[in-house]
């Protein structure tokens, strides 16, 4: 009957044994590549690996929603021209995530892009800031009516919104 200790000795000199057959053969596994894409070698792989990196809308969503706050505390600084240039790149977010999702893209323009981003967008071109906080509110209930037509209603039930519904 063998000790636990010996079985332990006789396993770990058998997998040692085995270890250099493999290195002696020239079987040693290459160590992995950082070359996530690249290594696939079939188009369509490839292009799978590519969208589940861009992922659906949630990321387009994710970004949105910095800029949106970015927005805000621009108006709430007096900065229009900081607010006009964090409001461009919301548009360009949101159709980036509707290029990904395109059922998205419906309710996206009618009920935001298309009105009222449009207008607080030529607002904050301007100097008048109480004319541009008033169409960040506006354009505000936009967002969370494209969030109810979309099904996602509990978008609209965290702080951010609580946060942004009225100016200090």
């Amino acid at each position: 009957m063998h000790t636990q200790s010996t079985v332990r000795t006789i396993l770990w000199l058998m997998a040692a044994a085995l270890l250099a057959d493999h290195a002696l053969a020239g079987d040693t596994p290459a160590p992995p590549s950082n070359h996530w894409l690249l290594d696939v070698a079939e188009s369509d792989d490839r292009f799978m690996r590519i969208e589940q990196q861009f992922g659906g809308f949630s990321g387009a969503m994710w970004a949105v929603r910095e800029r949106y706050e970015r927005v805000y505390e621009a108006l709430v600084d007096g900065n229009l021209p900081l607010a006009a240039y964090h409001w461009d790149k919301i548009g360009e977010h949101i159709r980036l995530g509707y290029l990904r999702r395109p059922g998205r893209r419906p309710n996206a323009d009618a009920l935001f892009l298309d009105g009222q981003w449009q207008a607080a967008g030529k607002v904050f071109q301007g100097e008048d800031i109480a004319a541009a906080r008033a169409a960040f509110l506006e354009a505000r209930k936009a967002c969370m009516a494209c969030h109810v037509a979309e099904r996602v209603p509990f978008m609209n039930d965290q702080p951010l919104f609580r946060r942004t519904e009225s100016f200090p």
